[in-house]
């Protein structure tokens, strides 16, 4: 039935029915449902906001439906659904301290419109400030969510709300956006992968020990992103591994180390072929290393000597010197 055979009764039942769906259900029919009530004008924004400001404390308010049909309905330039807007907003707002639905925000964090994305994104960081373990199980759990929709709607795939980390820019934030890169379903799209590896640009410097760990990833078109990403961040530090993926059986993976590692240079003011030689020479004395002490691998003693003489030669960090160090001496 189109909107013109719509009465009052109807469009208050398709308004509560909006309201109470659930993301699981069918989107075929939601979009059935939001199409009529945005065709209905002012007369859905009226039944909708009616229902919330009745409904505003039950837990089962599907808020992300509800104030991104009223939007949609807004857009049409119909001051009264604007005004409608507005107040389910202040609605929301009011209803929120008393029955806080984290998921509700991070749906309305890809809404349409700046106005509901500004107030979930506000909302959220408080939330994060406060207990930002909550907010992570949070962000794992609607990741899982979105997921699962895109395996039956793959254009619904939306990983915008992400960016929310980056007002933390703390380890278990870098931790949950690594992890995010095993994921298959994500890397499958490189887009997916550019969007994340932005994120980790702008974190900067602290990204770098997992992010040259992704270095050699069976994943080809991660390796190649993650060697771009490191000359973005221009640490002098991601020369050496970039300098190992050289050897990388993918030429594209070896350009793109290539790039980044005349980037970094050009910045710390080095000279980049001089570098790389530098690099290799030291790789062929490892190998030697290696070589030499055929009968001696182990022994924790003899294998202790090799990961200084690693160090010296400035092919591992301290950090991880002092970590190997400790393991080996637990075996003496």
């Amino acid at each position: 039935m189109g909107f013109f055979g719509l009465g009052n009764d109807n469009i208050n039942q398709l308004a509560k029915k909006l309201i109470f769906l659930q993301i699981e259900d069918d989107l075929e029919e939601q979009d059935k449902i939001i199409d009529e009530l945005v065709k209905s004008g002012k007369r859905g924004s009226e039944s909708l906001l009616v229902i919330l400001d009745r409904e505003k404390n039950n837990p089962n308010i599907n808020w992300d439906l509800a104030l991104t049909t009223l939007h949609e309905i807004s857009s049409y330039g119909d001051s009264k659904s604007r005004e409608f807007l507005k107040k389910a907003i202040s609605i929301y707002q009011q209803s929120i301290s008393k029955n806080l639905k984290i998921y509700n925000l991070l749906l309305l964090y890809n809404g349409w419109g700046m106005e509901l994305t500004n107030f979930a994104h506000q909302e959220l960081v408080k939330i994060g400030n406060n207990n930002f373990d909550s907010l992570l199980d949070a962000l794992n759990c609607h990741m899982k969510m979105i997921l699962k929709i895109a395996n039956r709607h793959p254009k619904s795939l939306d990983i915008t709300f992400l960016k929310l980390l980056l007002e933390f820019k703390n380890n278990k934030s870098i931790k949950f956006l690594i992890n995010l890169f095993k994921n298959d379903k994500l890397n499958n799209d490189i887009s997916n992968i550019r969007f994340i590896n932005g994120i980790m640009v702008d974190f900067g410097s602290q990204t770098l020990p997992s992010l040259t760990n992704l270095l050699f990833d069976s994943n080809v078109e991660l390796k190649r992103e993650i060697a771009r990403a490191l000359g973005e961040i221009g640490d002098q530090r991601a020369l050496q591994p970039l300098t190992r993926v050289l050897q990388d059986t993918d030429p594209d993976v070896r350009i793109r180390a290539h790039e980044s590692i005349e980037k970094i240079c050009k910045t710390h003011n080095l000279n980049p072929q001089q570098f790389i030689q530098q690099s290799q020479s030291k790789n062929r004395s490892i190998t030697e290393i290696k070589n030499n002490h055929p009968n001696q691998v182990n022994d924790p003693v003899q294998r202790l000597k090799k990961v200084k003489e690693l160090l010296d030669m400035g092919v591992i960090t301290r950090e991880e010197f002092e970590r190997k160090k400790k393991q080996l001496l637990e075996r003496i």
